[in-house]
């Protein structure tokens, strides 16, 4: 006999769509502000250090409130997210500027941090 076996369905929540969203939005703009520093009183730290810590909230309500599968359909969700940020940026340097356009940032990493 052969037996096949089916994926285990998540059970329907309302707001657990809209958390993992918010999951990776919060993911993906920590990775782009991580170069920003922030002055706090005499300590100067970076933006994503105030931001990173958020996903770990979510990480907990996603394990203590939906179970472990919608756990790891979050952070797979948030892993594959920054690779195609990661992807789509460098894909932006790769590509050649225009003809006819001005150059305002003398280095490929300038096209995340603002110019000084």
């Amino acid at each position: 006999m052969t037996t096949e076996t089916k994926p285990i369905a998540l059970p329907h929540f309302k707001y657990l769509d809209g958390l993992i969203q918010t999951f990776v939005v919060v993911l993906l703009i920590s990775n782009l502000v991580a170069a920003k520093l922030v002055p706090i009183g005499w300590l100067r730290v970076s933006a994503a250090q105030m931001l990173f810590p958020i996903t770990y909230i979510f990480g907990d309500i996603f394990t203590e409130v939906y179970g472990y599968a919608a756990s790891r359909k979050a952070i797979w969700r948030g892993f594959y997210s920054s690779i195609l940020m990661a992807a789509i940026g460098l894909f932006a340097i790769w590509l050649r500027r225009r003809s006819g356009t001005i150059n305002r940032h003398s280095k490929p990493s300038s096209v995340w941090c603002r110019a000084s």
